[in-house]
């Protein structure tokens, strides 16, 4: 092979070469700078909720939905991020407990809440401060209107973060546990007949299912303006609602704004609901003027109704 044809590939490997242990070197050289500042980031991040804390050391948990424990080694506490689960999905949250058992920080990592809404509780400043100083059992902490759920995930993860800290700390704490609301037997049977059974698995998105010869009821909940909406929504074999009824709620007339969210309470509107299905187009869907957040809340407990439909039916 003459040289002309070789020389290129010569030429070629040797700035290979050359290339290769350039980078080599500058990967070792700035590894260092990278890592160090990653470990700034972190720790600006665990100083955030834990302003006095300083030589973080992170430490093993068992608790549930906590994805990462930290200890001060000055003494000054711990930080937590952990999660609940919010309207759109998880939330994740970086809290900061002090050695007294008390709340030094927190600040939210990640969410897919809907925005405007859920957002508030990392837009509205007031809604975190106010869990500042609190211990394990959260006493005052309020939702935020028309964000229930998001609010829910939040105090979620908090609560979860203590269960770690008591973890730590060698004290007995629990995770709260939600407790579902159900319909009277009279609102069920209404729907389905004397002769209902409740069924004992349940669908994920309902709190509870009963089943007839007339098909299915469903015990949802879901946001509404002023809180929860516990809505059940019966529907029959065919997969059309026989019918539907929000029977427990908090929301109320607001003068000032000419919201009414408790209209959708009234039977004049639940019948509206009558003989749909899970093919009805969205622009059909009964709403409520002026009621916007109640009504997209009986919707989604309408669509989660619909979806654990499916599921029973295809058991």
């Amino acid at each position: 092979m003459k040289w002309d044809t070789l020389k290129p590939i010569v030429v070629l490997t040797a700035v290979c070469v050359v290339v290769s242990a350039a980078l080599a070197g500058t990967y070792k050289l700035t590894k260092p700078v990278i890592d160090a500042a990653k470990a700034d980031e972190a720790n600006a991040a665990l100083l955030a909720v834990l302003p006095e804390g300083a030589d973080f050391e992170q430490v093993t948990v068992t608790a549930e939905n906590v994805l990462s424990a930290y200890r001060a080694g000055n003494g000054a506490g711990y930080v937590f991020q952990s999660q609940g689960k919010g309207f759109a999905g998880m939330i994740t949250v970086m809290v900061g407990i002090g050695p007294d058992g008390a709340i030094t920080g927190t600040q939210v990592m990640e969410h897919g809440e809907t925005p405007g809404i859920g957002t508030k509780i990392v837009e509205d400043p007031s809604y975190q401060e106010q869990f500042l100083g609190k211990d394990y059992n959260l006493e005052g902490v309020t939702t935020i209107s028309g964000a229930t759920f998001s609010s829910k995930g939040f105090s979620a993860a908090v609560s979860n973060a203590f269960v770690a800290y008591g973890e730590l700390a060698g004290i007995k704490i629990e995770a709260p546990v939600e407790e579902k609301v159900y319909p009277e037997a009279e609102l069920i049977a209404e729907m389905l007949g004397e002769g209902y059974t409740e069924l004992e698995e349940i669908p994920e998105g309902v709190d509870s299912v009963y089943q007839s010869e007339l098909g299915y009821a469903f015990n949802v909940h879901a946001s509404g303006f002023s809180g929860e909406l516990h809505i059940l929504v019966a529907i029959d074999n065919n997969g059309a609602i026989i019918a539907s009824k929000l029977y427990q709620h908090t929301e109320t007339p607001n003068e000032y704004e000419g919201v009414d969210g408790s209209k959708l309470a009234k039977s004049s509107y639940s019948k509206k609901w009558i003989g749909l299905t899970a093919d009805t187009p969205e622009s059909e869907l009964p709403v409520v003027s002026k009621a916007t957040y109640t009504s997209n809340g009986y919707k989604a407990a309408v669509k989660a109704a619909f979806e654990a439909y499916q599921t029973v039916k295809g058991a």
